[in-house]
């Protein structure tokens, strides 16, 4: 009986390591700023007639430029523009969330690049699987239902798309069977260590983790196996604990799914 090949364990390819300069980190606000505005006036100057009945076709002004188009590709449009919308939200909030912080590398800026994009194209897959009925409630063929709620929907999944993914990955593996780890897939184990500040503290300071599959963690794990109960901070996109009593200098670690993930670095209790 063949079996898959384990994973192969993490490794830091000091890709992206080094942090961003105050001259990166202003020309990125001014780039992140005029998408939003972009995608914020792509998303009214197409936004869809709603007269009834609406009209087959409809031709839209972008910038001067009329732009012809049918009724479903103006709602495949519009969906995808909120999509990205929604997902500029997350950008901007994580962004200026590490800048303040003074926490932002290299590492993270293809991230935020992308995430308009995954925030269009998920948006867009949602629209189309709820149109057809495949999840939730669909529409009956030649209605194209609440356009209010689908850009509800559409915003929402690019604002949130590690959820959105997730939900979608969860419903068709019950019709589909589950695809296979390979051995450099991270859910497969390769898990990247987690990281934390403040790097030292006495009992009762306040430490923030940061990593992947945080979001259902509880408890994390400091020097001496003393335990701490930990919370997810969806606004700081953390996981808070605090220093335990008895707990002893050394690396941090959290139990996710896969397996235990163990920090790189030690945590110094202060006496």
């Amino acid at each position: 009986m063949a079996t898959a090949a384990p994973a192969k364990p993490a490794r830091d390819t000091g890709i992206g390591d080094k942090g961003v300069t105050s001259v990166w980190v202003i020309l990125f606000i001014v780039i992140l700023l005029l998408e939003s505005a972009l995608l914020l006036y792509a998303a009214m100057a197409f936004w869809p007639a709603t007269s009834t009945p609406a009209p087959a076709t409809t031709t839209v002004d972008f910038f001067g430029q009329k732009i012809g188009m049918t009724r479903e590709q103006n709602l495949l449009l519009v969906v995808a523009i909120l999509g990205g919308v929604g997902a500029m939200g997350h950008v901007l909030r994580s962004f200026f969330k590490y800048v303040g912080e003074r926490n932002l590398i290299w590492s993270w800026m293809p991230q935020y690049v992308l995430i308009p994009a995954l925030g269009a194209i998920l948006a867009t897959i949602s629209y189309i699987l709820l149109r057809a009925g495949l999840i939730g409630t669909g529409t009956a063929a030649g209605q194209e239902g609440n356009i209010w709620g689908f850009a509800a929907v559409a915003t929402l999944v690019g604002l949130f798309t590690s959820q959105a993914a997730a939900k979608l990955k969860d419903v068709f593996e019950i019709v589909l069977a589950p695809s296979k780890p390979g051995s450099e897939s991270l859910a497969s184990g390769a898990v990247p260590p987690i990281a934390f500040k403040p790097k030292e503290g006495a009992v009762g300071t306040t430490v923030d983790v940061t990593g992947q599959g945080l979001e259902a963690v509880t408890t994390v794990t400091f020097g001496g196996d003393i335990d701490a109960p930990a919370e997810w901070n969806d606004v700081a996109e953390v996981l808070r604990t605090a220093v335990p009593a008895n707990a002893k200098s050394g690396p941090l670690k959290v139990t996710l799914d896969t397996g235990p993930v163990t920090s790189k670095d030690s945590f110094k209790v202060l006496p």
